[in-house]
């Protein structure tokens, strides 16, 4: 039964989605990757401070990865939910057309 919702605009929301946690996977590896020139090529203070900025940033992307996901998961349930009101809906019009069908 079709719902209120436009299951393809859903789906294509949740890919987009999707991509952005392998953008911030990218990300993440990028400063990995900078974190590792940062501590083989430079010595002091300024070192150390950059190092825990890396760390720091990075240490973000698993919370907004799973906020993105946790998204994805409330958009499923809210799509879950209109087909089941639907389908209840569907069900009782069948059930009250068949009672005054029969009278």
């Amino acid at each position: 039964m079709a719902t209120g919702i436009n299951t393809d605009k859903s789906n294509a929301f949740k890919i987009e989605l999707l991509g952005y946690t392998e953008s911030f996977n990218a990300i993440k590896n990028r400063i990995d990757n900078c974190k590792t020139t940062v501590q083989n090529n430079m010595d002091g203070a300024g070192k150390t401070e950059i190092i825990k900025l890396l760390d720091a940033i990075m240490e973000q992307i698993p919370a907004v990865n799973e906020n993105i996901n946790s998204y994805i998961s409330t958009i499923g349930k809210i799509e879950k939910s209109y087909e089941e009101a639907d389908e209840l809906l569907g069900a009782t019009i069948t059930k009250n057309v068949t009672k005054v069908g029969n009278k």
